[in-house]
């Protein structure tokens, strides 16, 4: 980029819950140096977004008794509502979900496929945390907390590799 620009992105989040005061804080933070880099004549592209895919938003949309798709057409609103009250004055809101962002995902997974190989990998899983623990994680955990360790299970899925 030339020196007159800017790129701001905050996190996308996972939109298994409403936005809550941790969103709140990233986005007035990420406005604030917007806005700041703006009053010294930069050209600002600032993103915010959402994260719509994902076995949680599955979920919580099931408990909800909607499809995923209408879930997340609702959620997105309420990132998009929580900026508005905010004021926070982004470029563009990204959801994963549109055919955009599809488009782009797809060009850049083609631009690397010489890099990418797809392997087994397997491990214990926390689904709450939604991570995987090494062996000598799982084992203090097994220790210091037996309720986040009875949760644990063991897990093997093909995943991409650089």
């Amino acid at each position: 980029m030339a020196e007159s620009n800017y790129y701001i992105a905050t996190s996308i989040p996972y939109v298994n819950d409403v936005p809550h005061l941790g969103h709140a804080m990233e986005y007035t933070l990420a406005d604030i140096l917007a806005r700041y880099e703006k009053s010294r004549g930069k050209d600002v592209f600032f993103s915010v977004g959402t994260d719509e895919h994902g076995g949680k938003v599955m979920e919580k949309a099931h408990s909800l008794g909607i499809s995923p798709d209408r879930y997340t057409d609702q959620i997105s609103e309420s990132f998009k509502d929580l900026c508005r009250i905010l004021a926070v004055d982004y470029t563009k809101f990204v959801r994963t979900s549109s055919p955009e962002h599809k488009a782009i995902v797809s060009k850049i997974w083609q631009n690397l496929q010489k890099d990418i190989y797809k392997g087994s990998y397997s491990g214990m899983y926390d689904q709450k945390e939604e991570t995987f623990l090494t062996d000598e994680e799982a084992k203090e955990i097994s220790k210091s907390d037996p309720v986040r360790f009875a949760r644990l299970q063991k897990l093997e899925e093909d995943n991409y590799f650089f």
